[in-house]
């Protein structure tokens, strides 16, 4: 036999034992149903109407505070106090602490999803936050983002490329570690950002649309995580959920992206080319060779180099379209 206490109107009752209820351990909460003993109506005896829902404390906790709310708002809005009375509330509105709970764990569900921390293999955060804008004034864009806080200028180069942009870094404190948490890549024509996730990518779009206006050209981003499948276990823990991004994943991602961003790029008007689109600059020998360089830089200086150290779009597919000879690049550095 079960002895089990109602937390509703602290009666206690004592019911058979039945199999699903073996997990049960003192302090844990049970949603069910129970049935009077038609021949003893007034006895602690109780029989089951089904099987039941194990919750933890806090969880039960939640659920009947919210059930409660619920039958306040009810009882403000009819005028009658008569379901202050918790049997007379469950045996009228039972059904609404299932659908409070389905609430309450919609929202744990999405807020375990919101917490989950991508890494890298190497354990630094996985930047999947990505957005690739235009840009024409490179002067005053390096001068405002080097003033601009909390982000760090880093003016190295990657020594695998020789990438020519101007970065900036963004670090946060995770795990009494400080870590990149966003990375912003300056070139002669471009800007890209990447964060490790939507919500910073979002704060600092915001935060460069109000220091550039129209200065700044919107080409792209991705915002969807890695996709990974998650037990209920992993959903449940107290803990943030660490997940780790393989390289050929990430890479993926950010050719993705690309290959939507630079579609069209061969016959859209560049300023670099005095507003010529490509594929027109290139019927001209003085522009040929800028044009050439800058699908080079744009290469070099691609967000997989940082990550993988070979360029997640293959540039070639530029070259092609508008005459160009196909170029082996970082490809041919990473096989030396």
């Amino acid at each position: 036999m079960l002895h089990l206490q109602s937390r509703g109107d602290g009666l206690t009752f004592i019911v058979p034992f039945e199999p699903f209820a073996g997990n049960l351990v003192a302090g844990q909460m049970l949603l069910t149903r129970l049935i009077r003993d038609p021949a003893a109506p007034e006895s602690e005896r109780r029989y089951w109407a089904g099987s039941g829902i194990i919750l933890s404390q806090d969880e039960g906790g939640a659920l009947y505070e919210a059930a409660r709310d619920w039958e306040r708002n009810m009882e403000m809005s009819s005028g009658s106090l008569v379901l202050g009375d918790w049997q007379e509330f469950t045996k009228r509105f039972g059904h609404i602490l299932l659908w409070v709970l389905a609430e309450l764990r919609f929202a744990a569900l999405l807020d375990a999803f919101a917490h989950i921390r991508y890494c890298n293999s190497d354990g630094q955060p996985n930047l999947y936050a990505v957005a690739l804008y235009d840009q024409h004034e490179h002067a005053r864009f390096e001068q405002e983002l080097s003033e601009m806080t909390p982000f760090e200028r880093a003016d190295q180069v990657h020594p695998a490329t020789g990438a020519t942009g101007v970065t900036w870094f963004q670090r946060d404190m995770i795990n009494q570690t400080k870590e990149i948490v966003a990375r912003l890549t300056l070139t002669s024509s471009q800007l890209i950002v990447e964060c490790d996730g939507p919500e910073r990518l979002d704060s600092i779009k915001h935060r460069l649309a109000s220091v550039f206006g129209f200065s700044l050209h919107f080409r792209g981003e991705s915002v969807t995580p890695p996709t990974r499948k998650i037990s209920a276990a992993e959903l449940s823990s107290k803990k943030p959920l660490t997940l780790v991004v393989p390289e050929h994943e990430d890479h993926a991602l950010l050719k993705q992206l690309l290959e939507k961003a630079y579609l069209e790029w061969s016959d859209q008007p560049h300023h670099l080319l005095e507003g010529q689109t490509p594929r027109h600059a290139m019927a001209s020998q003085a522009s040929r060779g800028r044009v050439a360089t800058l699908i080079d830089e744009m290469e070099v200086n691609d967000p997989g180099v940082w990550r993988t150290g070979r360029p997640a779009f293959d540039y070639n597919i530029l070259r092609s379209h508008i005459g160009i000879e196909e170029s082996r690049g970082i490809r041919r550095e990473q096989q030396v």
